[in-house]
């Protein structure tokens, strides 16, 4: 039985492969012809509808500014600054090309009543640092990452992940969204529950690699390297901006930021999975 299962299960997975490399060969001329790609690397399937978002997670005074209190906890500096320097990129570049900009903070109340009576995980971890609390300032925008007047801001959000209590899947739902690019912190805690959260809520997440940071360059490449692979991908903001210039160049973006991203406009260096 066990050699059974594993033989369907191997065929089961071969199958939309071998479809799709039938459907490639008998009409060469209808398929875009794909750039070379790293090995291990497939290049991103078109995407029917291709609204897009870039999500900001927690751009915020409690991990950005210097008497944050969550800032002690980086690690890693020069890729806790790098990873600044690349939000900057990405927010600029949304902006440019009129991409919808989401911002998520987490703002609790003095008794985090939001978390419950369970102290245990981050529901006991939050109390104890005195993190997140209305009455302080670690909640709010930091200086160059603040919202603009027609951003959206996330609230209600009472979890790790930018969809846990919120108003974002709604949000998203009524703009046609179904594409997630995620910057910010943390890519072990909030980066990763956002990115597997929108899995199963049926988006595409796509996290920028470098404009993400942990606390530590290992929690960082084990997210990349052994988690996105089963919820999303993953790919540099340089790509990033790159693809959005050259959506730019093709033809002007819409007032309201949700033109589809054409299938070739997309890059090749996005990681993707192929079975779990």
């Amino acid at each position: 039985m066990p050699d059974f299962m594993s033989n369907l299960l191997s065929r089961l997975f071969l199958l939309p492969a071998m479809a799709v490399t039938k459907s490639q060969a008998a009409s060469p001329s209808s398929q875009p012809k794909a750039a070379p790609t790293a090995a291990g690397q497939l290049p991103p399937p078109a995407h029917e509808d291709g609204h897009a978002a870039l999500v900001m997670i927690e751009f915020v005074n409690e991990w950005l500014a210097p008497e944050g209190k969550l800032r002690g906890l980086i690690q890693d500096e020069q890729a806790f600054a790098d990873s600044q320097e690349a939000g900057k990129r990405a927010l600029e570049a949304a902006r440019k090309a009129g991409m919808p900009v989401i911002h998520a903070t987490l703002r609790m109340s003095s008794d985090y009543r939001e978390l419950g009576r369970a102290r245990f995980g981050l529901r006991g971890a939050i109390p104890r640092a005195g993190t997140w609390q209305e009455q302080d300032s670690g909640w709010q925008f930091y200086g160059p990452f603040a919202p603009r007047p027609d951003e959206f801001v996330i609230s209600g959000r009472a979890g790790a992940s930018a969809f846990a209590a919120s108003d974002l899947d709604n949000f998203l739902r009524g703009q046609g969204i179904t594409r997630l690019y995620l910057a910010g912190y943390a890519t072990h805690v909030c980066i990763e529950s956002t990115m597997r959260a929108a899995h199963d809520l049926g988006y595409e997440p796509v996290v920028l690699s470098d404009a993400t940071a942990a606390f530590t360059t290992q929690q960082q490449q084990h997210v990349l390297n052994e988690i996105v692979h089963h919820f999303g991908r993953s790919m540099p903001t340089e790509a990033f901006v790159d693809m959005l210039s050259d959506a730019g160049r093709s033809g002007p973006a819409s007032k309201s930021g949700r033109d589809q991203m054409e299938p070739a406009a997309m890059p090749t260096a996005m990681r993707s999975v192929t079975v779990p």
